[in-house]
C-alpha cells in the first residue's frame, strides 16, 4: 500500500528503521529470503545512488551492499548452530562425559 504523502517519510522512517533492525544478526533470529536480500539490496543500491549524485557521498561499494545480507544470514546460522550445540550439552544426562559411557 502505498503512503500518503504528508506521512511518506515518516512511515518509511519507521519501515527503514525495521528493515535495519532485521539486519541486526545479535537482536533478529532469522535468515533473510533471497526474494528480501534482492529487494533489500535494491533498496540500498536506489538510495545510495540518490546521495552519490546529490553528491552527499561520493561512491559506495556495491559488493559490500551484498556482503551485508550475506554475513546476516552467515550470522544467524552460526547462532542458530552455537544454541544447538548448547541445548545438546545441555541434554546429556548427569555422570556422562564425551566419548566415556
Amino acid at each position: 500500500m502505498a503512503n500518503m504523502s504528508y506521512c511518506r517519510f515518516h512511515n518509511t522512517k519507521n519501515d527503514l528503521y525495521d528493515c535495519l533492525a532485521a539486519l541486526d544478526s545479535d537482536r533478529n533470529e532469522y535468515e533473510i529470503s533471497a526474494g528480501e536480500t534482492t529487494d533489500g539490496r535494491l533498496m540500498f543500491k536506489a538510495f545510495l545512488e540518490f546521495c552519490e549524485t546529490a553528491e552527499i557521498i561520493e561512491g559506495y561499494d556495491q559488493e559490500r551492499i551484498a556482503a551485508v545480507f550475506e554475513e546476516h544470514n552467515a550470522a544467524v546460522r552460526e547462532n542458530r548452530e552455537a544454541e544447538r550445540s548448547a541445548d545438546a550439552a545441555e541434554e546429556k544426562p548427569k555422570g556422562i562425559k564425551d566419548g566415556v559411557t
